[in-house]
């Protein structure tokens, strides 16, 4: 294709988007004078939340920036020994406080166990089935001969004051996953983290600042991530010689504008720190500066258009 492209038009400049929708470059072009475009959508719970095109976008959590981790968010049972890893939550609290955490899917049959310092004390089964249940929905899988349900079930666990270690667990059955986890008192919620869960992933430890009342991550999703994870591959491939760019990137009006505008900006550092351009997804439209849709932002009037001022004057700092 590329030699009868250059056929026509010998000075044509080729960009060839990367493998797996823009993450990889592509080594097989490497040989030839074909520049290669990334793709800036990490992570897609926060670009694509509540696309309509995007499957299951709709049952995204509400993104953050940076992202708490918390590992895979999946627990298994005695089926999935080999991938068992209980999450923990260690706490200090100078008032007892609720732990409520979100039940997402449950494959076959699992018991859910909340331990508190080593002792059992909140257990709840899910068997999912046919029909109407405590389910919202239920799917049989013949070739398992099973059962999955989603039944996005809110469990709560008190913890008392102190010192204590809170473990959630499925000591019986195939799997369950957790798709967020809060904290709570009797006046309301004061934090939470939600969580798109990710087979395999171990689940991590969570600590929690008894000033803030606020969980507390080793890990994030950060600027720092979306070098190592992402660009620093498409710079060492600039380096080679390569041309490299953006092909498009950019977050749906759905998300939150100041997450938003967080993200935006460690983004565009990261590609600046690449030495990589980029292309917006659209500059007008639900991913662009003008006319874009949101909730969330006093507008401009412009030309006849509805400006989002602030974005746009970051896009131009970069």
């Amino acid at each position: 294709m590329a030699e009868a492209i250059w056929a026509e038009d010998p000075d044509r400049l080729i960009i060839a988007d990367g493998l797996w929708w823009g993450a990889f470059p592509c080594k097989e072009l490497f040989a030839m004078p074909i520049a290669q475009a990334a793709r800036g959508y990490q992570p897609m719970g926060l670009t694509h939340y509540k696309a309509g095109w995007v499957e299951g976008a709709d049952r995204y959590p509400v993104p953050e920036w940076p992202v708490r981790c918390i590992g895979g968010g999946f627990l298994y049972g005695s089926m999935k020994k080999e991938l068992k890893s209980a999450l923990k939550i260690h706490t200090n609290f100078k008032e007892p406080v609720l732990l409520v955490v979100t039940v997402g899917e449950v494959s076959h049959h699992a018991r859910l166990v909340a331990r508190i310092d080593g002792e059992e004390k909140h257990a709840l089964s899910f068997t999912p089935g046919p029909g109407e249940g405590p389910w919202q929905e239920s799917t049989f899988y013949e070739e398992y001969n099973s059962y999955k349900a989603r039944y996005d079930q809110d469990i709560t666990v008190p913890i008392p004051a102190g010192k204590h270690e809170a473990a959630l667990d499925v000591d019986d059955g195939d799997w369950l996953s957790l798709t967020r986890v809060a904290l709570r008192d009797e006046t309301g919620e004061y934090d939470s983290i939600s969580i798109i869960p990710k087979w395999g992933e171990p689940n991590a430890t969570i600590s929690t600042n008894p000033e803030s009342r606020r969980f507390q991550t080793a890990q994030e999703q950060n600027a720092a991530w979306l070098w190592e994870k992402h660009f620093k591959r498409w710079a060492d491939l600039r380096e080679q010689g390569i041309g490299v760019m953006v092909g498009e990137w950019g977050a749906f009006n759905e998300t939150n504008h100041d997450v938003v505008l967080r993200w935006m900006e460690d983004s565009l550092k990261t590609f600046r720190r690449a030495g990589i351009g980029w292309a917006l997804w659209n500059f007008r439209g639900a991913f662009g500066i003008l006319d874009s849709g949101r909730k969330d932002v006093e507008y401009e009037s412009f030309h006849g258009h509805q400006l989002d001022r602030e974005m746009l004057e970051m896009l131009r700092r970069y």
